[in-house]
This record gives C-alpha cells, sequence and structure tokens, in this order.
C-alpha cells in the first residue's frame, strides 16, 4: 500500500514482436493498476524540453511491472501515455512508489 491519491485505473501495453517477422505492435500486459496522474510541473517539462500540457506525472504501486517505452490507456477514457521515465523510489515503508514520467499521445490530455 502506498500514499497517494489513486484517481485513475490503466491499462499497461507493452511492444512486442508480431509472429517471427521484424514487425512490431503494442498488446496489452493484462496489468490493470491504480494511479494517480497529475499534469507535469512546469520546472519538470522545461528539464526535459517537453511541451506544456502534453507531459505528466504519474504514480503507481512499486510491484506494478512498467518499463520506459511502456503505453497506458487510462480504463474507461481515450487517454492515452508514452512511458518516458520510471524512478524507483523503495525502502520507505508507506512512501515506496514508482513515479512515471508520461507523454500524452492522444491530444485529449
Amino acid at each position: 500500500m502506498t500514499l497517494y491519491f489513486e484517481s485513475d485505473q490503466i491499462k499497461i501495453y507493452r511492444q512486442r514482436q508480431k509472429g517471427g517477422s521484424n514487425r512490431f505492435g503494442f498488446s496489452a500486459t493484462l496489468t490493470v493498476a491504480a494511479a494517480d496522474i497529475q499534469p507535469a510541473s512546469l520546472e519538470r517539462v522545461q528539464a526535459s524540453e517537453g511541451r506544456i500540457g502534453a507531459l505528466y506525472q504519474a504514480f503507481i504501486d512499486e510491484d506494478i511491472d512498467i518499463k520506459e517505452g511502456d503505453q497506458i490507456a487510462v480504463v474507461g477514457s481515450l487517454k492515452r501515455y508514452s512511458v518516458k521515465g520510471v524512478t524507483q523510489w523503495s525502502g520507505a515503508g508507506l512512501l515506496s512508489h514508482k513515479e512515471l514520467t508520461l507523454q500524452s499521445e492522444d491530444g485529449n490530455a
């Protein structure tokens, strides 16, 4: 159990090779998790050279398998994000979590 406000349910997608070909596509990892998604601070947007309104932060449980390059979709909406960074915060009991840097993929932030 972590200490953040779970405001959304997300589904995680990972890029995988299709068959034995050189084609790749995103497929669901069958993981649905609670997350807190927030617009990134102005300082974070500037540090990552992102666009205001397109960069977000999310907080999820530390045990969720998620990697840079994955995509997440908010369950029940059209919101979709690319995972640009994953930071693990461990060893702090209730404060242990993963912090994600997300980029909006649909323009419907």
